[in-house]
């Protein structure tokens, strides 16, 4: 099953990168099935959870300057 970037709702206004994307025509086709993604994917799930499930749980998720 190809995948197609969609358009979706959002409140977020800056439009940079989607004003500067080169034409559709020269994107990729990603081949989700290929990849092993499901069609949804749950970012906070495989950036997280699945770190915490493989023993890595105690380590800094995030880092920033003066904290």
């Amino acid at each position: 099953m190809t995948s197609q970037l969609r358009p979706s709702a959002t409140a977020h206004v800056d439009t940079f990168a989607r004003d500067n994307l080169p034409p559709r025509s020269l994107w990729p086709e990603l081949d989700v099935e290929q990849l092993g993604y499901p069609e949804l994917l749950n970012c906070a799930a495989e950036l997280l959870d699945a770190n915490v499930a493989a023993g890595r749980g105690a380590r800094p998720a995030l880092r920033f300057q003066g904290g």
